[in-house]
This record gives C-alpha cells, structure tokens and sequence, in this order.
C-alpha cells in the first residue's frame, strides 16, 4: 500500500477513533469514563533533544504517524520496528521510535488497525510541571496543619491530627518517658493512603529530597512550590524537609536515644478526612531499622541545613549521634505490631544495611575515622537499586556525592565497579532486551507491592551512574523508567493523578475519596502493578504480573499511594530535568 493510501487509512480510521472516545467519553454524571489506547507511551510528552519511543500492542507490520494535535497535519512517519513478547503481560509489541521528531508542538502517535495515542507535548521543560507536582504532594501529605486554598487549591481541608496529645504505647516506653505519657509529635507526613506516620518511610523519602537539593542547589533556591513558606529564607523544598525533620525529632527517646517506629492510631480509620478521624494517637514501637535510618537521615541534613538553619543543623547532628550510640548497642530490635495494633507495621529485620547508611552520613557530616571504620564499605553489597527496606547502597550514594577523599579500605573505583555492575545489568536490560524498552521485567520480583517506588529508585541509581561517568546511556536508561511510569506500560495508566491523560481516578487515598473533590489530589504516584493480590478482595482484569493494577480505592495493594515510593519519582523526575538542561546539545 503506498504512503498516501496509507494518510488517508489513518484519517479513516481516526475519525471513527475520535467519535466513539466522544461517545464513551463521558457518563451520565459527567465522569470521564477510562478509554486505553492500544498505543502506550509517555502521556506527560517528551524533551525535545531526548529519545522519544511508544510501544504498539498487537499491531501488524506497518508504518505509523505522528499527527500534529492543531490541524491535524502529519509532521512525521516511520515503520514498527520488529515485534517482541513481553513474558510478564502476555502481549505482542512493536516500538515506534520517533527520536528524530524534535519540533516542539502537541501530538499524537497513530497507527492504522490499532488506533492512536492519548496527546503528548514536545518541549524542553516538559517535566518542570511534573516535577513541581511531585514535590508539592508532600505538602498535601502534611499531618497537623490546615490545607489552606490559596496554596492548595480545590483541595483544601481542615487541619487534622494536632498529636499534641499522643500518648506513649507500653512498646515505646522508657525510663524517661513511662507508658502513657501524654506528649506532642505534631507534623511530618501521612505515610501513605492512611493517616499513620512511620519513621522508615519518611527517614528514606527526606534523605532523598535532601539528598537532591545537595545536587542541585542553584535550581531548588529559586523553585517555588507554592507553599506557605514560600517567600521566606528557605528553599521551597528544603522548608518541606524541616516539616519532616522537626516531627522526626520528637521520636527520638530523649533519655536513651531510640527512635518510635510509628505513630498511628490502633486500626486504620475508614474513609473519613484527617479532621474527622479522632481516635487516640499512640507512639508505637522501638527499632534497630528506625533508629539507625534516623541516624543517616539526621546525619544529612545537619550538612544540608547547616547553611540556612544552623541551629536546627545542630539539633539534627546531636540527635544523629545519640541515635547512632542506641543503634550500636542494640544492633538487632526488630519491631512488630504488638496484639492489639492493626496499623502497618512497615517492619525489617535486617540492619547491616541501616548502620552502613548510618555510618557513611556521620562520617561525611563529622570526618570522624570511627564512622568510616563502623561501615565496612569494603563488605557491603548490593544486587539492585535502594528501597526503604535494603538502604545500603545509599552508604554508596553518600561517599560517591561528596568531594573527600576515601580511604582505601572503601575507595571511590571500588565502589564505582560495584555500582556499575548493578547499573549495567538495568541498562542492558532496557536497551537491548525489554519488550517495552524500559527498566523492569529484569526479574520476576519486579512486580511486587510498590512496584513503581522500586523503579523509580533504579532510575535514581541510573542518574547517579550519569552523573558520575558523564554516560548517557544510563540517563537514556532512567529517562525510559519515567516513560514506564507516564504510560508505556501494560495498563495504559500514567501512574501520577493529574498527569497525563489517563491517571488514577480512585487511588486509595483517604483524603483523595473523602473530600468530595472529583479529582483526586495531583502528585501522588500509584504503587502498581504487582502479582501478590492475596491482601485484598478486589477483583482485577487480568493476572499476568504486568497488567495486574485496579484504579479502584478498594485495592491497597495496586493502587495506593506513599511518600517512599513518591520521594524517588520526585528526585528521578527532578534529576532528568537538570542533565537534559546540562546535555541537550548533545543529543
């Protein structure tokens, strides 16, 4: 069939494609019904100099076109490249690669017998907004304070958990602080779709935010994020780390120098607002994990702050030693809920990796040689990316981002092989050998709960890789995790609500379904799709690994939302923005 033919198919078809969307478009309460196009892509867009590839689902041989979204000219064709099976979702693929279309616009991608894309942009800052809104979800996680409109908008709310009346569970309690004392741990973040705080998860998610500003700090002094300290003498996301950090501090023990693991109530509530949830609050648990994640996370940003905030620089440096003496003489609490607690228990019971962290922070932050010594560097190993529960190659990350020299017993080119061995093997992976062309399906764990925070720490490690060896491979590697989380994947979902075109409607997020808002609070990033759905009653689409996601609030297990798997998105997102600013002349 010749060229022409073919144009005139793909208005054909597109015209057919177009109306039944508008017939399906909405229901009869004007709720946009979910329409998944065969065509799977990044639905944010594309940088104008980067690599820009979409995914095509059981498609035939053929070409494809890129049509301009404004009047609907073809500004780009080329063929489907070979078809692959993907093992973890059953499907049959072929890439569309439109790398060498740079002219910026929106567009969509269409292929004749298989239909066309959602709209996509092309643009140098096209994931500024994306960024931003990543960031600014943890201002909407924020406990204790009032969501006020002019910075939050349609979802503003009430103030809820003041927890100036927390009372100490016989599981925390010391000598200094008996059994129901009654004492004030208001801020920090809600972990997740609930109203619990947990200290391993936002001692993981602010060392990534710290840890991102101490890359980039030129950029995120002048980022605002619209938030109510805007304007002061804090960077934008350096104030959201001190909401953190100050909650994190009333954790610590003051007599014995232990972290609390959590802060929840007995059970998790039901749908209700954080104002309307009136249990009682208890400070639950000790652990070696809490403690020592603690350590790092304090270690940090007695560094980072010391600019800005000497005085809370100095609190962060003393709680981190008094936690780091605890860690060292109790190297294994493990903590569990005890019987009368439902809440997640967000538990570990492995801390080698925690005191590396731990020791590699401190030494950074002091120079003390007995923190060096402490870590064993030279012992640790890893097999792929960190996650809040395997923390150790951030000892790596810490010694790598700063400009000592190390001793030999942990040398940068030690640990340089190491990491690029992890790094090669996800870069391989996604360049020569995903169906998808993205960094999962390299193990059959890849699909577990959280499987998108996972990711998104691969690409973290990525960026690192790149920004050490100048590579662009390993960007191209990363740039393709954030494709998988925008849309190229096999539930045709751009993971993040308010991005993109087809986004989470019903992510199970309490404040998302109780404030009567339809959309549900932007920014917040999807689990995804995971093979282990024994937790929940919902009933899903398919059970191949890949397709196993349900946009509904019942499904804690697909499609809620937490600050650890957000923070990673936030820093990939962030540092994709900064080398493609950096490189993009070279392309």
């Amino acid at each position: 069939m010749s060229k022409r033919k073919w144009i005139v198919l793909v208005f054909f078809l597109t015209a057919i494609a177009g109306f039944t969307i508008w017939l399906l478009r909405f229901s009869e309460n004007d709720t946009p019904l979910v329409v998944i196009s065969d065509v799977r892509l990044n639905q944010v867009g594309f940088l104008t100099n980067a690599t820009k590839t979409a995914v095509v689902r059981n498609a035939p041989a053929g070409l494809f076109f890129i049509v301009r979204k404004r009047d609907g000219v073809v500004v780009y064709s080329d063929s489907l490249l070979t078809s692959m099976r993907w093992e973890y979702s059953g499907e049959l693929l072929r890439k569309a690669d439109f790398t060498a279309l740079t002219a910026p616009g929106e567009y969509y991608l269409e292929v004749p017998l298989a239909g066309r894309s959602p709209v996509f942009s092309i643009r140098d800052d096209v994931f500024d907004e994306l960024h931003r809104q990543l960031l600014r979800s943890f201002y909407f996680q924020r406990a204790s304070v009032e969501i006020r409109e002019e910075y939050g908008g349609e979802w503003a709310r009430k103030a809820g958990h003041s927890d100036d009346q927390v009372k100490i569970h016989p599981s925390a309690a010391s000598s200094s602080r008996s059994a129901g004392t009654i004492i004030a741990a208001p801020g920090g973040w809600y972990d997740a779709g609930d109203y619990g705080k947990y200290v391993p998860t936002a001692t993981y998610s602010t060392w990534m935010l710290l840890s991102l500003y101490g890359a980039f700090p030129q950029y995120y002094d002048s980022l605002s994020l619209n938030i109510p300290e805007s304007g002061n003498v804090y960077p934008d996301i350096l104030d959201e780390c001190r909401w953190s950090l100050r909650w994190l501090l009333t954790m610590q023990d003051p007599g014995e120098g232990y972290v609390c693991h959590k802060l929840t109530t007995t059970r998790q509530p039901g749908k209700i607002m954080p104002h309307e949830d009136r249990a009682t609050r208890l400070m639950i648990g000790k652990s070696t994990s809490a403690t020592l994640s603690f350590a790092a996370v304090m270690a940090l940003a007695s560094r980072v702050l010391r600019p800005n905030d000497p005085q809370l620089a100095d609190s962060c440096l003393r709680a981190a030693l008094a936690a780091w003496q605890w860690g060292r003489s109790n190297p294994q609490v493990v903590f569990s809920n005890p019987p009368e607690i439902e809440t997640g228990p967000c538990t570990d019971d492995y801390f080698e990796d925690e005191k590396s962290w731990a020791a590699a922070e401190l030494w950074v932050a002091t120079g003390a040689d007995s923190f060096y010594r402490a870590g064993k560097f030279d012992q640790l190993t890893a097999s792929d990316a960190p996650t809040r529960r395997n923390t150790g190659m951030l000892a790596w990350f810490a010694l790598l981002d700063q400009k000592r020299q190390l001793p030999v017993a942990g040398d940068r080119s030690n640990i340089m092989k190491k990491l690029k061995t992890i790094a090669d093997k996800i870069t391989t992976h996604t360049h020569n050998q995903s169906a998808y062309g993205v960094p999962m399906g390299i193990a059959d764990n890849d699909f577990v709960w959280g499987s998108n925070g996972n990711l998104a720490s691969r690409g973290v490690l990525l960026m690192l890789m790149a920004r050490q060896t100048g590579d662009s491979r390993y960007a191209d590697a990363a740039l393709a995790a954030l494709d998988y989380v925008l849309g190229r994947n096999a539930t045709g979902y751009c993971f993040v609500t308010g991005m993109g075109t087809v986004f989470p409607q019903h992510i199970h997020h309490r404040i998302s379904e109780a404030d009567g808002v339809v959309p549900p609070v932007p920014g917040l990033m999807a689990g995804g799709p995971q093979n282990e759905l024994n937790r929940d009653a919902c009933m899903y689409p398919g059970s191949m690994p890949a397709t196993t996601y349900l946009d509904d609030f019942c499904s804690f297990t697909t499609n809620e939302t937490a600050v650890n798997w957000n923070a990673p998105m936030a820093r990939l997102s962030g540092e994709l923005v900064q080398w493609y600013r950096l490189h993009s002349d070279k392309k």
